[in-house]
């Protein structure tokens, strides 16, 4: 909940009630039962790892989540709004909860991520090559410094948070890496080893191995108003990807932004990004 780059903020500025939540493995949120009951996450996800659909939660759950959210702030329906994993997970939402979403705003994400992810590590090697050193060297040991999960988390950012568009790494992103990491190190939400994460991909792959065509169905009967956001230049998960979530569902818009896996960093494309939702909002009020 603290990775909006300050979308949440001004979409709150900008006259709505806005919800923020930790998924499942990340941040505040943990589930013990289940994480009890599955091996070590981390070496499952490794290179060559073949984890047989072990995994301590899907990608259901986490929208199941969600709603859970609303149901405890005593929110009927809600535009749903989610980003990269959080993207598939508003999908999952709007396709299994459609009662309870005004609209669905899934942004720079796929209805099959791991497909997405496998075509852009064939189209652009050289960046999932730096990508995957800078991750190696990035691991988070309980008990480091604030300076020191800054330091390690840098390569991961700089790669992710810049792009074709704005390639410059500028101090304004450097302060949102830095509030970003303050404010997760203060109120005890850094992953340590990456378990989190690791989790979250188990649940990402079961998801995809037994619910994925349903899922693809589901989306073409959506009724729930979308609207779908992706960056042009997203080395992480191609343009192409939002491109063919869009054609998916009925009667969906699509609003491309010169940016990678990012929320825009240009005044103007973060003003854009924040208008269309705004726009697709007052739309289906």
């Amino acid at each position: 909940m603290t990775k909006w780059g300050g979308l949440d903020e001004r979409l709150a500025g900008a006259g709505y009630r806005v919800i923020t939540l930790d998924n499942r493995g990340s941040g505040l949120t943990r589930d013990e039962a289940g994480e009890a009951t599955t091996p070590d996450p981390v070496p499952l996800t490794g290179p060559g790892a073949n984890p047989d659909n072990v995994f301590a939660w899907c990608v259901d759950d986490m929208a199941d989540d969600a709603v859970a959210v609303l149901d405890h702030y005593g929110v009927d329906k809600a535009h749903v709004v989610g980003v990269s994993m959080g993207g598939l997970i508003a999908q999952n939402v709007a396709v299994r909860h459609a009662d309870r979403c005004r609209t669905v705003v899934p942004i720079m994400t796929s209805f099959d991520l791991n497909g997405a992810v496998a075509t852009a590590m064939q189209k652009n090697p050289e960046w999932w090559g730096k990508l995957m050193e800078a991750a190696a060297a990035g691991g988070l040991t309980e008990g480091m410094s604030q300076q020191e999960v800054l330091e390690k988390s840098l390569p991961i950012m700089k790669l992710c948070a810049t792009d074709k568009a704005f390639p410059d790494w500028t101090p304004r992103l450097q302060s949102v890496i830095e509030e970003a990491v303050a404010i997760d190190y203060a109120r005890g939400g850094i992953d340590w080893g990456g378990k989190g994460a690791a989790r979250q991909s188990l649940a990402i792959n079961a998801w995809t191995a037994s619910k994925l065509a349903a899922h693809k169905e589901g989306l073409k009967k959506l009724t729930v108003p979308a609207l779908v956001l992706h960056g042009r230049y997203d080395p992480l998960i191609p343009i192409q990807a939002g491109r063919a979530l869009h054609e998916l569902i009925p009667g969906a818009r699509l609003v491309e932004y010169d940016g990678g896996h990012n929320l825009g960093n240009d005044d103007t494309v973060r003003g854009l990004i924040e208008a269309a939702i705004v726009g697709h909002i007052a739309l289906n009020n």
